[in-house]
């Protein structure tokens, strides 16, 4: 299961650079996998050593990105210095690029996940891992299939290509099943290097602040919430260690938590959603609002944090302890997945799948849904 996107690197090896290691190898995410609970849940340890040797520029968090062969009938949608997203008709093509420290993470993490699930909540077959070469890329290859059919809905590859890492990931926007050898041919172009972005610009298509201060209003944003989630945590703490329960149970019940995280279990497949997160002395419920929920967290340096891509995003409050209220809206509803809108188009959509988060102070006596 990948639980997060990209994030920025540096901090040196401290306990805060760790944790970022943590967060950014978790972070490169199956942009549009249709799971809640899991991707692959397979032991890729053994398979750490088998990978080709790829030479990574010094400048590999700097000015490299992605390039690679556009083929004829694609079109670029979103590319910034870590990620690239293709389309050509419905299927869409999203590349990360990463370093190698956290390719190899990316591959113990998955390993670390056991063999809980063996399908999907669709009941689709997760299919294990294979070995992927094409050229000079060479990785891993993850695939689900339709449970009636065998066919690919979504696959995901951990690649080393010429002068670095990526994954790449690939799929439908109306999940439907497709033929993943007909595109597999362009991931043997991609390649690490420094250059002019393949648009002529760079386009962040989910555009927002790093961080907010909620003392002084509401924090609004726009989030990809990957494999049907997204994750609050306190941002001193490592949200991974130890990893949540992950289950049918947890995934039908819309969330789970560790002693420093909670993850929100989203509906909708086009995993595109707003949500709004405020401070309050009280909490109001909605009878409007499909799932309610409340949680208590620690916040010792006043800061939480939202798991999600391009890179965490941080809400300053008081430290202290909070109740964190969680309500969705409209779950499973949502906009043409064709049709992309800037944020001030998409907030408009109130009857679309949503979401609000409310930080009351204090200790709730009893946490789950109101």
């Amino acid at each position: 299961m990948n639980l997060g996107r990209p994030t920025k690197f540096g901090r040196g090896d401290t306990m805060a650079g760790r944790n970022d290691d943590a967060r950014a190898a978790w972070s490169f995410v199956n942009a549009r996998w249709k799971l809640r609970i899991a991707v692959l849940l397979v032991t890729l340890a053994a398979g750490c050593n088998q990978d080709k040797g790829k030479s990574e520029s010094p400048r590999a968090s700097g000015s490299e990105r992605v390039i690679l062969a556009v083929p004829p009938g694609y079109k670029i949608v979103n590319e910034t210095q870590t990620l690239l997203i293709l389309r050509a008709d419905r299927i869409r093509v999203t590349i990360f690029r990463m370093a190698k420290r956290d390719f190899q993470i990316r591959k113990a993490n998955r390993s670390q996940m056991a063999a809980d699930v063996r399908t999907t909540q669709f009941g689709d077959r997760i299919v294990p891992a294979s070995r992927f070469e094409m050229g000079q890329t060479a990785g891993w290859k993850f695939a689900i299939q339709a449970k009636n059919t065998g066919k690919t809905r979504v696959v995901e590859y951990l690649l080393g290509v010429d002068g670095g890492y990526v994954q790449v990931d690939i799929e439908r926007d109306d999940y439907e099943p497709f033929d993943e050898a007909a595109i597999e041919p362009l991931l043997a172009s991609i390649r690490v290097a420094a250059g002019e972005p393949l648009a002529g610009a760079y386009h962040e298509m989910y555009g927002r602040k790093r961080e907010y201060e909620l003392t002084k209003g509401l924090a609004r944003l726009r989030i990809f919430a990957d494999n049907y989630q997204f994750v609050l945590y306190d941002f001193e703490a490592n949200p991974f260690e130890p990893l949540p329960e992950i289950n049918k149970r947890t995934s039908e019940q819309g969330w789970t938590r560790t002693q420093h995280a909670l993850w929100i279990f989203t509906r909708a497949h086009g995993n595109d959603h707003r949500i709004d997160v405020r401070l309050s002395a009280r909490y109001d419920p909605d009878p409007a609002a499909m799932r309610q929920t409340v949680f208590n967290l620690r916040l010792p340096t006043g800061t939480l944090a939202l798991f999600e891509h391009p890179e965490h995003v941080r809400f300053r409050v008081p430290p202290g302890d909070y109740m964190i209220y969680c309500r969705a809206y409209n779950l499973g509803s949502e906009g043409d997945s064709e049709v992309e809108l800037p944020d001030d188009e998409f907030f408009k959509h109130d009857e679309w799948e949503r979401y609000e988060v409310v930080l009351v102070r204090g200790v709730a006596d009893r946490e789950g849904p109101l």
